[in-house]
C-alpha cells in the first residue's frame, strides 16, 4: 500500500497532465486514504476522457455515491449500465449488476424505496443470490417496517 501511496502522491506532486492515466489502484488509493477531494479530478477526467469506458464511469459513480451525490451517482451508474460491453461476458454481467445495485442504493438514499427494490431485484436476475443485493432488499424491508411504526394509527 505504501508504494501505491507514493506513486499517487508523486503523480499529483509532479502535476502530470494525464491524471486519468492513473491505474485503478492509484485512483482507489486516493479514496482509501480519505483524500476524496484529490480523487475527484482523476476520476472525473477519466470518465470524461473515455465516456464509453465502463470501468471509469463506474469508478466515478462510486466516488459520487461515497460523497452522497445521489442524483449524479445514479446518472453515472445508469450511463455505465447502458454500455454494451457490460453484457458481453460473465465479468461484464457482474459489473452490470453492480451498476444496477449502485442505482438502487442511490434510490434508497433518495427515499424511493419501490424504485430501489425494483433495481435490486433486476440485479438479482443478472447475478442471482448476490449478498449485496439481498442485504439491500432486507434493509429496504427494515426501513418500511420502521416507517410503518412511525405512522399514527
Amino acid at each position: 500500500m505504501r508504494w501505491i501511496c507514493l506513486v499517487v502522491t508523486g503523480a499529483l506532486a509532479c502535476g502530470q497532465p494525464a491524471l486519468a492515466g492513473m491505474t485503478p489502484q492509484q485512483r482507489f488509493a486516493l479514496v482509501d486514504l480519505n483524500r476524496h477531494d484529490e480523487a475527484e479530478i482523476p476520476l472525473k477526467r477519466a470518465a470524461e476522457m473515455a465516456p464509453t469506458n465502463r470501468q471509469y464511469m463506474d469508478e466515478y459513480a462510486e466516488w459520487l455515491k461515497a460523497g452522497h451525490h445521489w442524483n449524479d451517482a445514479y446518472d453515472h451508474f445508469e450511463q455505465a449500465s447502458n454500455m454494451t460491453d457490460f453484457h458481453d461476458d460473465k465479468n461484464g454481467k457482474v459489473h452490470l449488476a453492480r451498476a444496477i445495485r449502485g442505482m438502487g442504493f442511490c434510490l434508497t438514499e433518495l427515499g424511493r424505496l419501490n424504485d430501489a427494490e425494483a433495481k435490486f431485484n433486476e440485479s438479482l436476475k443478472i447475478v442471482p443470490d448476490s449478498p449485496a443485493a439481498l442485504n439491500e432488499l432486507k434493509y429496504i424491508q427494515h426501513m418500511r417496517e420502521n416507517l410503518a411504526k412511525q405512522k399514527p394509527s
